[in-house]
């Protein structure tokens, strides 16, 4: 396992390619970090990601403001970061 126990933040990742970026860290052995604005959809990712066998939290709901601002400082200490957008 390639990320084994190395702390994956990953934006945009409750659907889509953020998704299955989450979801390959997550084989990979990384603890990933689920950063998206849709709550229950990133909570929903970071079910299907233990379901699988790996390791994921969901961190914050945004990259801006206030909660941005603590999902950048929580991205800071990651060993591993992938950002997707939809725009």
């Amino acid at each position: 396992m390639k990320l084994q126990d190395r702390v994956c933040t990953v934006t945009g990742a409750a659907s889509g390619i953020g998704k299955e970026i989450a979801l390959t860290f997550a084989r990979e052995g990384g603890k990933v970090a689920i950063v998206d604005v849709n709550k229950d959809a990133a909570l929903a990712a970071a079910r299907d990601i233990a379901k699988a066998g790996g390791r994921a939290q969901r961190r914050s709901r945004s990259l801006t403001g206030r909660v941005g601002r603590s999902a950048v400082s929580a991205a800071r200490g990651s060993e591993v970061a992938a950002h997707r957008t939809a725009h």
